[in-house]
């Protein structure tokens, strides 16, 4: 993640002309902290990432280099509230459990810690089987 994200987060900021100085005042960081992801020194977290992916209007996986489709992030979509509507994005998954797991005691947080691996461990291994079938030719 740490290459590609740090290529596409600059090549995003300078296909919408947009200063480093820019992206940090509208995502609420420091211009040192968006150098920082340029640069490579340092990842966004999660809430963030989602932040970012928001601001350039596509999703985690095209930011983050697990795919190189250049799609939109579908959050504004009225599509993206039904999960079975193909724009329901791991993206939408990850914010909520987020939202979740900020608003839970320490108990619920462990237990959430555990089921973020398990999902996560799940989709990735998921989606990679189904690009490689994909890659293919068996779908």
């Amino acid at each position: 993640m740490e290459n590609l994200f740090k290529e596409r987060l600059k090549k995003l900021r300078i296909q919408n002309d947009i200063s480093q100085k820019e992206l940090a005042e509208s995502l609420h960081l420091s211009k040192g902290v968006i150098s920082s992801y340029e640069s490579g020194k340092s990842l966004p977290n999660c809430q963030t990432l989602i932040l970012i992916a928001h601001f350039f209007n596509v999703s985690i996986d095209y930011i983050t280099g697990v795919t190189n489709v250049y799609s939109t992030f579908p959050i504004d979509n009225e599509l993206a509230q039904d999960p079975d509507e193909p724009y329901f994005t791991f993206s939408i998954y990850v914010y909520e459990l987020n939202r979740l797991y900020e608003r839970s005691d320490v108990k619920t947080r462990q237990l959430l810690s555990e089921i973020f691996k398990i999902f996560f461990y799940h989709f990735l291994t998921k989606d990679i089987k189904k690009r490689e079938r994909e890659v293919k030719g068996e779908e």
